[in-house]
């Protein structure tokens, strides 16, 4: 199972992402997965 990730990452990919930043381009700039990304704006964790 892997680890939480911070809520200050989740903001800085986030605030990525709305910077026009692709969930695969984040994703692979802060180590997490696109899946992860599109879950996180899905559920609207800020």
């Amino acid at each position: 199972m892997s680890k939480a990730l911070s809520l200050d990452l989740r903001v800085r990919v986030l605030e990525a992402v709305a910077e026009r930043l692709s969930h695969r381009a984040a994703a692979a700039c802060f180590g997490v997965s696109a899946a992860s990304i599109s879950r996180w704006l899905q559920t609207g964790t800020r």
